[in-house]
């Protein structure tokens, strides 16, 4: 398998030039195309330097989609780790599109957000002051954010489906909430996920 790494080392501050100020800093690394014992080698040595790591596991949209989320959330349960799994959707439409996506999260009882992007000019028919004039798909933009989370990704199984049918590609993100405290917790949940995930070490300097 191979894996893509993102380091996020601690905070540094730096003095400026001819001045009594400070610019915080913090130094980020990328390195692709790890195999898993590499991943796990970098964890160890992250941790043998003494820093504490906190990791984040993550599926770019090019990964492996032969794996389902559903897939690694039955992996993540197998092997004890409890998880918090989102429902995310890309999406901007015209008014009457966003109406029936956002019917169809309130079917299933989750809460949402409209976002609504207008142009307006003084070609642009939109008024700001009446709302009969925010449909125009030309002028007009809405964007539905579903509010659909669950420790059990079973319950968000028919929001997922129901979504798929009205021909959007929804995600579902899935953070592990067990943490990494040791070497084997994170190649246990580094394993439930498939070949291209991307794994975020965020490093701080251990404090004693």
């Amino acid at each position: 398998m191979a894996y893509n790494i993102k380091t996020i080392y601690p905070k540094e501050e730096q003095m400026n030039s001819n001045e009594n100020t400070f610019t915080t800093t913090r130094k980020q690394e990328l390195a692709g195309d790890k195999t898993y014992d590499e991943v796990l080698n970098a964890y160890e040595d992250y941790q043998r330097q003494g820093y504490n790591v906190t990791t984040t596991i993550t599926l770019p949209e090019e990964a492996d989609e032969t794996v389902s989320p559903f897939e690694i959330a039955e992996r993540l349960t197998t092997s004890g780790i409890d998880y918090k799994a989102t429902l995310k959707i890309k999406n901007s439409g015209t008014y009457e599109t966003a109406i029936t996506l956002a019917r169809t999260i309130e079917q299933y009882a989750y809460d949402f957000v409209v976002d609504i992007k207008m142009k307006i000019n003084e070609d642009s028919p939109v008024n700001i002051d009446h709302e009969s004039s925010w449909m125009d798909p030309d002028y007009v933009v809405y964007k539905v954010t579903p509010k659909a989370s669950a420790t059990d990704i079973n319950e968000l199984k028919g929001l997922y489906e129901a979504i798929e049918d009205l021909g959007y590609e929804p995600t579902i993100d899935i953070k592990p909430k067990k943490k990494s405290g040791s070497e084997d917790d994170f190649a246990t949940q580094l394993s439930a996920y498939p070949e291209g995930a991307e794994i975020t070490f965020t490093l701080k300097d251990s404090e004693y």
